[in-house]
């Protein structure tokens, strides 16, 4: 038998909350890439369960048997059956290495997971018109890659935010492998998901989310008119929940537009400050620090790492004593993270939100799609940030806050570099993405005007 459960972990967190248990009973031993504890007898499953010390938790079930039994046992709330069909029936669709994405109740005719899809490109949209179609027409199996069943228990943890939401459909997005991994969930009464509950799986996902729920906090209260930003609802967890701000007719752009600028203006407008450094340097330097004593063994290029790290320090230290213009910034605006209409830009995702050099947004916007989705060349990418310096909102805003174009460029490399360069290297299992920006990275910092010296070798290291 193929193994059929890969990173069950979000799965049982989403029905059985995230601070109970979680064990696999798999007598067959086809559980692959667990994060939880597996157990193969019977006898031994109930004896960790009696450890367990009364706390409620779940059971993923990989074998036939139902486990009536131990369903007796007021402590196990939830059990996840992906043989035995007892319960009700979920569909889920797999990520290309064949953990689970999404999953939602069979019965839904709505594909509520598209909800969470925010795709680009005539393949990705012919895709969701199919999934739509074939979903109202009730013909599930050829969307799904697999399907299990679920018991649940009046006092499982999913009735909390299920009863609060008071929502009948859903549908889940398992999270992003990393240290900042969330469950995603849509709810929906209607057509449309009313709402998104974001649910931590990991202590740094819950200080981004507790981030998000301050930044939100404060984005709610400025008149903006150009952006749109998800509305917060009260909840009484770890969890948050927040609006739906997909438009109706929402478009995507891969490319940076005047919308986008617009939107961005106003808000600086709203929330720049003049001050130095030394907040922002505290941070920085710390990260440096950190990333000199890192060396990368998950694949990340380790020439690159090598070549990046003095370079980043010399780009610091040249910028320490500047005197900055902050604004509040997303801080992950990507194609990914927005929708487009004819006059607004709709936001969501504001996790990394904090106060940054202004026109970070913008340089993240051309980096993230240039490189992950169309695929720049350097001089490709290199052409779209010289556009950027030239465009007519731009050139207003530098005027206006005193600034220039090519600090701001140094700051946002220095900062979104010692960001994820030492999250890339303590990364078990590596994109192969993170490679694509580290090359581009390296090459942005080598063509930087302070760079240009003997310093810096003129091309990749390996590259011919």
């Amino acid at each position: 038998m193929r193994p059929l459960v890969i990173e069950p972990k979000p799965i049982s967190i989403f029905f059985s909350g995230p601070n109970s248990w979680q064990v696999i009973y798999d007598p067959q031993n086809i559980a692959c890439q667990a994060e939880i504890p597996v157990i193969q007898k019977i006898e031994r499953l109930k004896l960790f369960i009696k450890e367990q010390l009364l706390q409620k938790g779940s059971i993923i079930n990989l074998s036939e048997d139902s486990l009536s039994e131990l369903w007796q046992i007021p402590e196990v709330t939830t059990i996840i059956h992906f043989s035995c069909k007892e319960g009700l029936a979920f569909d889920y669709i797999n990520n290309p290495d064949q953990t689970i994405r999404w999953f939602y109740p069979t019965a839904s005719r709505k594909a509520p997971y598209l909800q969470l899809f925010n795709g680009s490109g005539w393949k990705n949209k012919l895709k969701a018109t199919g999934a739509r179609l074939l979903s109202k027409l009730g013909i599930n199996a050829p969307i799904r890659d697999g399907q299990f069943h679920v018991q649940i228990k009046d006092n499982a943890y999913i009735h909390k935010y299920l009863k609060e939401c008071n929502s009948v459909n859903y549908a889940v997005f398992t999270g992003t492998k990393g240290i900042n991994r969330k469950i995603v969930v849509a709810l929906s009464r209607h057509k449309k998901a009313d709402f998104f509950l974001k649910i931590p799986l990991t202590k740094a996902a819950e200080e981004l989310l507790v981030n998000e729920h301050k930044q939100l906090t404060v984005l709610n209260r400025l008149p903006l008119r150009q952006m749109i930003i998800p509305k917060l609802q009260p909840t009484s967890d770890v969890f948050i929940k927040i609006s739906n701000v997909k438009p109706t007719k929402a478009k995507n752009s891969i490319l940076l537009t005047d919308v986008h600028l617009k939107a961005l203006e106003e808000l600086y407008t709203q929330t720049a400050t003049t001050h130095s450094l030394h907040d922002h340097k505290r941070n920085i330097e710390k990260r440096l620090i950190n990333l000199a004593s890192l060396e990368p063994s998950n694949g990340l290029d380790t020439a690159i790492v090598q070549a990046v790290k003095p370079m980043l320090m010399m780009l610091y230290q040249k910028l320490k004593n500047t005197n900055v213009i902050f604004a509040l910034a997303h801080g992950d605006f990507t194609p990914w993270n927005t929708y487009l209409n004819q006059q607004n830009i709709h936001t969501y995702d504001w996790e990394l939100s904090e106060d940054l050099p202004i026109l970070y947004d913008a340089f993240h916007y051309i980096f993230q799609s240039g490189v992950l989705i169309q695929k720049l060349s350097f001089t490709e990418l290199q052409q779209q940030i010289d556009q950027l310096s030239q465009h007519s909102i731009v050139q207003s805003l530098l005027k206006e806050h005193n600034t220039n174009f090519e600090q701001c460029y140094q700051l946002y490399l220095l900062h979104v570099i010692s960001y994820y360069l030492p999250r890339y290297i303590l990364q078990d299992m590596l994109h192969e993405q993170a490679n694509w920006l580290l090359k581009r990275w390296y090459e942005s910092l080598s063509l930087l005007k302070h760079s240009r010296s003997d310093v810096y070798p003129s091309s990749i290291p390996g590259d011919c």
